[in-house]
């Protein structure tokens, strides 16, 4: 999680009183470690590392021109929602994880951004009807995107989420010792405003890739 100081040994639910070694560079590391700390849940990726590994080449045929509307036309120049279908226990998961890790998918991306001079940030999100209230749930979805968006791309934090950056950037200038309980409470409302903060200030330079699993 970006770039926390060696020397650092504190709770992590702690953040630890200014000294006057600290530097605001120093600060600000804190402040982005401890938002991503509060974006990010247990069990996250459980359900994507759950799935066995594919075959690498057992969906090649996703990548091919076979549609009507193909996956490699809309990878390289779509945009909104490319939906895939199937029947409950067809494979849909599988072939989610495959796309997400074959290296084709990442060539095809990065055509397309590149035709801005942009770069592609991804994230997936798989959701578990098993799991916990996070794995299966809006909230858990949209912590779990802005998580693995913010966590490349720390600098955007104090725009994506300015209240809270506010807050925990205060109370760390001032040495405050505890993390706010008004933060890390996170509502669908602010998280959704943050998620609308995230498209809108990534058009220019990232284009953004979401992978969602399970929908239905």
């Amino acid at each position: 999680l970006f770039g926390a100081d060696r020397e650092s040994t504190r709770d992590p639910t702690v953040l630890q009183p200014q000294s006057p070694h600290w530097t605001e560079g120093k600060i600000i590391r804190e402040v982005a470690n401890e938002l991503l700390r509060l974006l990010r849940y247990e069990g996250m990726d459980d359900q994507f590392n759950s799935i066995g590994k594919p075959s690498p080449h057992s969906f090649e045929w996703v990548f091919k021109d076979t549609f009507k509307e193909n996956l490699r036309d809309w990878l390289t120049g779509g945009s909104g929602l490319y939906w895939i279908k199937g029947k409950a226990g067809s494979g849909k998961s599988t072939l989610m994880k495959y796309i997400s890790l074959r290296r084709k998918t990442q060539e095809l991306l990065d055509e397309w951004a590149q035709t801005e001079g942009a770069t592609v940030i991804k994230a997936n999100f798989f959701f578990r009807n098993a799991g916990s209230r996070l794995e299966r749930s809006r909230e858990g979805l949209l912590r779990s995107l802005l998580f693995a968006v913010l966590s490349k791309q720390p600098q955007l934090l104090p725009s994506v989420l300015p209240k809270e950056w506010a807050l925990l950037y205060s109370r760390m200038w001032s040495g405050a010792e505890k993390t706010s309980s008004a933060v890390g409470v996170w509502t669908i409302s602010s998280l959704r405003a943050g998620f609308d903060m995230l498209i809108s200030g990534t058009k220019s330079l990232e284009k953004l890739f979401f992978l969602i699993d399970g929908l239905d």
